[in-house]
């Protein structure tokens, strides 16, 4: 897979979803202000979500972005989530920070990252179900299953699968339209009508992903 994977509007009909589950580069483009923030993940569609879902309950740890992202009436259709890098090279973090210090220094007169943030978000640990037995982690239900990491986030994110899921407080949230990906330059922007945050049931991307990971996840089985 190439180094660089600017997602375009025709992604869904050549590109595996599940290389959204990869580790890479991402950018957040604030259209107005047009200034973005920078960062690296491991799991690029889990780091999205928790990157809503903390502008939304306003526990965002960069305060510029979560303040233009208030003054804007929290919509998220004024920000882009651009990915800039993705794929199985990016797996060593050190690797992912150099290149996230890169961008931030490049953009240094646009950019949100600051030398005195804290991390974006620390590694958050959540309680998941596993064929009716509740684990602390993923980590645990890795072991206590014995089954692949890749595997097991793969059966949580299948919304068909009803013996494997995230324990989560109950919130239900519905944010209409939602820019998810972008593509820079003159590309366009792939929108997706809805995003929703449901009790018990990890904060999906799309229902598009998730039907697209279901197919895949009954192709291998």
């Amino acid at each position: 897979m190439s180094s660089q994977n600017n997602i375009s509007s025709s992604w869904l009909n050549n590109v595996d979803i599940t290389d959204l589950m990869l580790p890479g580069i991402y950018q957040i483009l604030d259209i107005k202000n047009n200034r973005s923030y920078y960062g690296e993940t491991d799991f690029m569609a889990n780091r999205f979500v928790q990157h809503m879902n903390e502008l939304k309950n306003e526990t965002h740890s960069n305060a510029a972005l979560l303040k233009a992202f208030k003054e804007q009436n929290k919509d998220f259709r004024g920000f882009r989530f651009i990915i800039l890098h993705i794929g199985t090279e990016w797996k060593n973090k050190q690797k992912r920070l150099e290149k996230e210090q890169e961008y931030i220094k490049a953009n240094a007169d646009r950019c949100y990252n600051t030398k005195n943030e804290k991390p974006v978000f620390k590694k958050t640990i959540r309680p998941v179900m596993a064929k009716h037995k509740k684990y602390p982690s993923v980590h645990a239900a890795v072991r206590g299953e014995k089954i692949p990491r890749t595997t097991l986030i793969r059966y949580l994110l299948d919304p068909n699968n009803k013996d494997y899921f995230y324990i989560l407080e109950e919130e239900q949230t519905n944010y209409g339209q939602v820019a998810i990906f972008g593509k820079k330059d003159d590309g366009p922007s792939v929108l997706f009508e809805s995003y929703k945050v449901t009790r018990n049931v990890f904060p999906q991307v799309t229902q598009q992903i998730l039907k697209t990971l279901a197919e895949k996840s009954k192709e291998k089985s």
